[in-house]
């Protein structure tokens, strides 16, 4: 188990409620811009990395920075494909990628700490 799985759940978690109202709110593109590349480019994919356990954190970093460009990409071009292009649907469905890998990192290392197998 991963002592930090609590911590980095915290951390997207809040990233997530931080990005959403500063786009729900509408505020300045200035303070916003950087926010949401800055969660484009790291929270999706390094969410999903974590699952698998690299030793090494500058790899699991580089990895899910790639990732997360990747994610990104694939669900702009998506969302082209299919006529619905709206930028805060794209942005809503990796915010729920990131929750859906965050949450299961959580109930494995909570499984684990039981002695549950997963």
């Amino acid at each position: 188990m991963r002592p930090q799985s609590q911590t980095w759940a915290m951390i997207v978690a809040t990233t997530i409620v931080v990005t959403l109202s500063m786009v729900a709110v509408d505020s300045n593109a200035w303070v916003r811009a950087p926010l949401v590349l800055a969660f484009l480019a790291v929270v999706p994919g390094l969410a999903i990395v974590r699952l698998l356990r690299i030793a090494d954190a500058f790899a699991e970093i580089v990895i899910g920075t790639a990732l997360s460009i990747a994610l990104a990409s694939g669900v702009s071009a998506a969302l082209l494909y299919t006529g619905y292009w709206v930028p805060e649907s794209g942005l809503g469905i990796l915010m729920g990628i990131a929750s859906a890998a965050t949450s299961v990192e959580v109930v494995r290392a909570r499984r684990l700490q039981s002695g549950d197998a997963l």
